[in-house]
């Protein structure tokens, strides 16, 4: 079921980059940006049991690198 799910979005944004690129950079673009805020929201959930404070940071960097790619989407 996965596999199929994958192959299918795979597919289709192949199919997407042949016919407009532009728009499969911004698919793929606001892609990263999601899976970076999700990262970021585990982190930050996470903080108060976490002893690593390293840790914190570096999903908070991840947040503020995230805003940086969404807005550089919105620019493109």
């Amino acid at each position: 079921m996965k596999l199929g799910l994958f192959l299918v979005i795979s597919g289709i944004l192949y199919s997407i980059s042949l016919e407009n690129y532009l728009l499969f950079r911004i698919a793929v673009n606001l892609f990263n940006v999601i899976i970076a805020y999700m990262v970021f929201i585990i982190v930050w959930k996470s903080k108060t049991v976490s002893e690593n404070r390293y840790l914190t940071f570096i999903g908070t960097a991840l947040f503020f690198i995230a805003c940086l790619g969404f807005f550089t989407c919105l620019c493109i």
